[in-house]
């Protein structure tokens, strides 16, 4: 049988761990530099009153920051569900046409391929508290784009 206090005590040093390994942990509120290591793309089904939709969500490392460099955490779904969300997800993809100096307007496949192009890309994130519970995150810019990606191609 395991000591109360040592118990305890274990506990606490690895609730941080614990917490951080939630399938949809978010830093805490602030501005953060990262790479983007992914973007997940995806189909939700029509249910109860809701349309299907397409979503494109972002996976973020954080970089530079001592106590949480290397952290990795998912952004917020980006989707074409409703008008709102899809005035979101244009705004994401316009970050990547700025950072790819593409002044033509895209279609939404065009857009999010210069996204794809763009993984690898180091970038600033916000992540802000929302209805004093959810943490939302916004790309808030490009910082720079690997060289892999630099001479991506913007669709014609």
């Amino acid at each position: 049988m395991v000591d109360k206090d040592l118990l305890s005590e274990m506990l606490s040093q690895c609730h941080e761990a614990y917490e951080k390994s939630a399938r949809d942990w978010k830093p805490e509120p602030g501005e953060y530099t990262c790479i983007l290591t992914e973007l997940e793309l995806g189909k939700w089904e029509a249910r109860d009153d809701k349309p299907a939709a397409f979503y494109i969500r972002p996976i973020f490392q954080i970089i530079g920051d001592t106590n949480l460099d290397g952290e990795i955490f998912r952004g917020d779904p980006r989707n074409t569900r409703n008008s709102v969300s899809t005035q979101f997800l244009r705004s994401f993809l316009q970050t990547f046409q700025q950072a790819h100096g593409v002044t033509k307007k895209l279609n939404l496949g065009e857009g999010i391929s210069l996204a794809e192009q763009s993984v690898g890309a180091v970038c600033t994130v916000k992540i802000e508290l929302r209805n004093e519970t959810y943490l939302n995150d916004t790309l808030v810019n490009i910082v720079e784009i690997p060289d892999s990606t630099s001479e991506a191609k913007a669709p014609e």
